[in-house]
């Protein structure tokens, strides 16, 4: 009877035995299926992590391309309004040279004109004098005859 008990608590042992082996397999096996998880996730939470910081990267890649671009712009716009100065400079420096051109034009015509005058005023007082000399010589012409005749008759008379 004890040669059966201890048969029994033996077959009990080498069941509980193979339960416990079991059950160890099936934790080992369950623990290399934690790690095989845990492994997947830490890669995944690497790729996550690596993925955000390519994004914080971008991100900034772009803030400093936008900060780029808009120092761009202001440079164009400062070098817009620039040529827009230098643009109404040369048309005020137009305007002037063309006011300077148009004084000088009229000048020119109020000097052509007074030239013209002073030809015409010369010109009648060179007719004029013209007139005065044949006067002056009609004069002295008929001043000769009266002297001529006065000679002749006071020589007649002699």
């Amino acid at each position: 009877e004890a040669a059966a008990a201890a048969a029994a608590a033996e077959s009990k042992i080498a069941a509980a035995d193979r339960e416990g082996r079991s059950a160890a397999a099936a934790a080992e096996a369950a623990l290399a299926e934690a790690e095989a998880k845990a492994e997947e996730q830490a890669t995944a939470a690497a790729a996550a992590q690596t993925a955000a910081e390519a994004a914080e990267a971008a991100r900034l890649k772009i803030l400093t391309r936008g900060g780029e671009l808009k120092a761009q712009l202001a440079q164009t716009v400062a070098e817009r309004d620039a040529a827009l100065r230098e643009r109404d400079a040369a048309r005020a420096a137009v305007a002037a040279d063309r006011a300077q051109l148009e004084e000088a034009a009229a000048a020119r015509g109020r000097h052509s004109q007074e030239v013209l005058l002073r030809e015409q005023e010369a010109e009648a007082l060179r007719t004029e004098l013209g007139a005065l000399k044949a006067a002056a010589a009609h004069e002295v012409a008929a001043a000769a005859a009266t002297a001529s005749a006065a000679t002749a008759e006071a020589v007649e008379e002699a």
